[in-house]
């Protein structure tokens, strides 16, 4: 049937004058007017920003935090462009970096004086709406006066104007702002105290890559020559002029150069690592060039010249390897104390010209910073206990009395189990090969691999060659694959040993060698359970030190406990989000296990969604996440149960918890906690863990304003997290903190809510669901519109309103003991009311969520009728008729769409 199109409200009335219930059926669609609509929903309904959205629209949401001086994240999540997002990155204006120290904090605290937590703002997009960090890209306007906070932030001296093309909007007006600001000599324009480089000039690190133009001559130029244009007429675009050119832009240069980052990234002389280490800064770019001494994936390396080694950290390529010579482009900083580059652009040169590092041999006592990034040794040391510090290790000394730590690359796993089985002792020396690093204080030796430890050269007799070479054939996913050692590869009739080689390592079986040494060894290849195979070979009174990595590919759809096993590389897991919190953090749970989910992106998960999950497993300081990036699919029924707390003493949270929420009794608060974001050390008496504010300032000040001591004990609930050597544990609100041994005290809600339309408000429903325990308690609304819910366990509620015909509505409030929370309206637009702030009428026809010809069709068909049936089918206000009030109410929302 062909589709019939209205254009006019005109038509649909004169359309449905004459139509029956019937005609329901027959149409196949409806084709109307464009149009672009958003409104908002709680933290657990997405609110949706149709494609058509029009950029003189605005967005009502709500500020939850500050992250820099142009990052906040918001409240509602809402979906532009079929992605979920919950950050804002602010349009058209470059804060300082965080590490732009002291300019970057300085930025953040503006923002956060300007729009503090809570502030009801109005988000204003462009052209371009979300950034490949899936970060919505928006102009902030505070609701209460309407202030451009952007533009305010160039008046303050607190940013600087940046336009990527094709997001234009107020560009002579903030570059005005701009330039006034900077003539005053106000914030980073501050001749007593400038910032050095622009935020987009610090993060480029010495290689400026997108085209530039002047706004005034329409004229492009290469890259390199941004600093021909005044910074108020500067619009970038991408890394292909011809994008400039599609915008009307001609080229500066007639003769049209392009971008060349051979000979047009560069930082300047080249350096010598030792002279980086002398004189570095945060505002400088450096570039050396080094041998790669030691790689300890993902994300460190370590690369050293004739002068000195240094550290790399995070953007390790995945084909580097020890041995090759590479050219190093990037930022420097200080990370408690040890001297690294940060994501630095890091280039494979051929032919290698430095000559291969040799360790230098040190005593313990003679550590420095000269050393730090080097590739040392040591002898005749010995071990005297274990180093609890990050991923662990042992403590090591020599005839000097001083004391390093031998480090542990990865957090547990056969090499920490290993260096702490070793035996210890001044009786059992040592030689020790490995980089020098610096732990705030504590000096800490980076071993490669178990070959880097040796019995010291008079200590006895140990085969020390590394000959365990292997060859594994690998067939599809849970086949059996084989390993075979080749012929006098390991000590006859040795044991060999194989694990699983990610970051948390799992042993995979033990076979003997023959007589000659050779050995074969089958085992379940199945990706859940392995991503690379350690091998070790062991007999009486001596160890085979070397270790073979074979990789064995990436990983299938698993349950999080698997994944947990596997401890690193790719995975898909699927589960219930059992916590979200406001910055950059989640935590989903499926039965067997819970896992942290990482990133921005991790803000916008909905709290008790079922989803899969797609992405890489890595090892944080101890705590294992999967990490942005990653892929989000929505599933459909109820497939998980929800998340418990399992009743712990403190000294058993750790490790074996490690992603599930947890729930200490009896504990009291000992002191303040300071590092990170803060929260309050707890005891029971068996142990010490600290209860962490995790994204969340106004818990760790309600956590730190608790009386402490004994006298004072608490039960506390958590997401049991492992930081270095710290345990911890992550409430998601205060309402996870309660006094020990009191029966649990009642918290009580009041709020209203009224409908368009009518007269009375009676009878709304009203469901408050708590989110941690899913248990929903329901009442309707008084004649005014108010309601009360009393008898409420402490916690978060979703609350819905509900009533037919009319589109419902979802806020969200916390509840605590003995107090009345009030959510006031429930129907404002950010909740998914109208602008009124009242329900919405006109979904007759609710199979759809929207008001269209389905519902005029409705009301057309009852008009004028006072039948059951009709009255139930159409009359919207409830006046006990279906009449022209009820045809107004529809075709005043007509073409809205409900959100999600």
């Amino acid at each position: 049937m062909k589709k019939k199109e209205f254009h006019s409200w005109k038509q649909i009335t004169t359309y449905i004058m004459h139509a029956s219930l019937s005609l329901i059926v027959l149409f196949t669609g409806f084709v109307g007017t464009g149009y672009a609509e958003s409104s908002a929903a709680s933290s657990d309904q997405e609110t949706i920003v149709q494609a058509a959205f029009d950029n003189n629209d605005r967005i009502g949401v709500t500020v939850k935090s500050v992250t820099d001086g142009d990052t906040i994240t918001f409240t509602p999540a809402i979906q532009v462009e079929g992605k979920s997002v919950s950050i804002v990155r602010m349009l058209n204006i470059d804060a300082p970096e965080v590490a732009q120290s002291p300019h970057g904090a300085q930025a953040t605290d503006v923002l956060n004086s300007l729009i503090p937590r809570g502030t009801a703002v109005n988000l204003q997009l462009d052209q371009v709406k979300v950034d490949l960090y899936g970060r919505l890209l928006a102009h902030i306007f505070r609701k209460s006066d309407n202030l451009d906070v952007n533009q305010e932030m160039l008046r303050r001296g607190a940013a600087v104007n940046y336009y990527i093309y094709p997001n234009m909007l107020y560009f002579e007006e903030y570059g005005a702002a701009a330039r006034k600001t900077a003539s005053e000599g106000l914030g980073i324009w501050n001749p007593a105290n400038p910032l050095p480089k622009l935020a987009y000039e610090y993060r480029a690190a010495g290689c400026t890559e997108r085209y530039v133009a002047d706004y005034r001559t329409k004229k492009y130029y290469i890259p390199k020559r941004y600093t021909d244009i005044p910074f108020e007429f500067r619009v970038f675009f991408g890394y292909n002029k011809q994008e400039a050119k599609d915008a009307g832009y001609t080229p500066f240069d007639p003769a049209d150069p392009s971008h060349n980052p051979t000979t047009d990234c560069s930082t300047g002389q080249l350096s010598t690592i030792a002279d980086v280490r002398a004189k570095w800064n945060t505002t400088s770019t450096y570039q050396v060039i080094g041998e790669v001494t030691a790689i300890h994936a993902p994300d460190h390396a370590f690369i050293q010249d004739a002068t000195g080694g240094i550290h790399l950290y995070g953007k390790i390529p995945n084909e580097l390897s020890i041995g090759q010579e590479v050219r190093v482009d990037g930022n420097v900083q200080e990370f408690y104390k040890d001297l690294e580059f940060k994501n630095a652009r890091i280039a494979v040169l051929t032919p290698n010209t430095i000559p291969t590092p040799q360790p230098l041999e040190l005593k313990l006592n003679q550590f420095k910073d000269a050393n730090e990034g080097s590739l040392i040794t040591v002898k005749n040391v010995w071990i005297n206990d274990n180093y609890n510090g990050g991923n662990g290790g042992v403590n090591l000394t020599d005839e000097t009395g001083a004391t390093v730590a031998l480090y542990a690359p990865f957090k547990g796993g056969p090499l920490l189990t290993a260096l702490q089985a070793l035996p210890r002792g001044q009786q059992n020396k040592y030689d020790i090969v490995g980089n020098v690093s610096v732990w705030n204080n504590v000096w800490e030796i980076y071993p490669r691999s178990l070959a880097d430890i040796v019995p010291a050269q008079n200590g006895g007799e140990q085969n020390t060659s590394s000959p365990v070479a292997s060859l594994i054939t690998f067939k599809s996913t849970n086949e059996p694959a084989e390993l075979t050692g080749q012929n006098g590869s390991v000590p006859p009739s040795s044991s060999v040993t194989l694990y699983n080689s990610a970051a948390k390592q799992s042993k995979i079986g033990t076979v003997t060698a023959s007589a000659a040494g050779a050995f074969t060894f089958t085992f379940n290849n199945s990706a859940t359970r392995l991503q690379s195979v350690y091998v070790s070979a062991t007999s009486a009174g001596k160890k085979e030190s070397n270790l073979t990595t074979v990789t064995a590919g990436g990983a299938s759809s698993t349950t999080i406990a698997q994944a947990r096993e596997l401890g690193s590389g790719k995975v898909t897991v699927r589960g219930k989000v059992a916590a979200v919190y406001p910055k950059s953090n989640a935590y989903l749970y499926d039965g067997t296990a819970g896992l942290r989910i990482f990133g921005n992106e991790a803000a916008s998960l909905t709290l008790g969604s079922e989803i899969e999950i797609t992405g890489n497993l890595t090892d944080y300081n101890g705590d294992l996440e999967l990490k942005y990036p990653f892929t989000v699919t929505p599933l459909s029924g109820n497939n998980f149960p929800d998340p418990q707390p399992v009743d712990l003493p403190v000294n058993q949270v750790g490790e074996t918890n490690e992603g599930q929420f947890v729930k200490v009794k009896n504990v009291w608060i000992t002191s303040n906690y300071t590092t990170g974001d803060g929260g309050v050390s707890i005891t029971d008496g068996s142990g010490t863990l600290v209860v962490y504010a995790l994204d969340q300032p106004d818990l760790k000040t309600y956590l730190q304003g608790l009386p402490k001591g004994e006298s004072n004990k608490f039960e506390i609930i958590g997401a049991s997290s492992v930081f270095r050597s710290t345990r911890q544990i992550f409430p998601r609100s205060q309402a996870d903190i309660v006094p020990a041994g009191q029966p649990q005290q009642k918290g009580t809600m009041k709020g209203n809510v009224k409908a368009e339309g009518r007269i009375s408000q009676l009878g709304i429903e009203i469901i408050a669901k708590q989110q941690e325990t899913g248990k929903e308690t329901k009442v309707v609304s008084s004649a005014d519109g108010s309601f009360i819910l009393s008898d409420l366990s402490s916690g978060t509620y979703t609350v819905s309103a509900n009533l037919k015909h009319y589109f419902s509505v979802k806020g969200q409030i916390t509840v605590l003991a003995g107090q009345v929370a009030n959510i006031g309206n429930l129907a404002v637009s950010e909740n998914g009311g109208t602008a009124d702030g009242l329900l919405r009428a006109g979904n007759t026809y609710a199979a759809d969520q929207e008001v269209n010809i389905y519902d005029a069709v409705i009301i057309g068909a009852n008009i004028g009728k006072s039948t059951e049936d009709a009255l139930s089918a159409a009359d919207i206000n409830g006046d006990g008729a279906v009449n022209q009030a009820d045809v107004e109410l529809v075709k005043k929302n007509f073409l809205y769409k409900k959100a999600g």
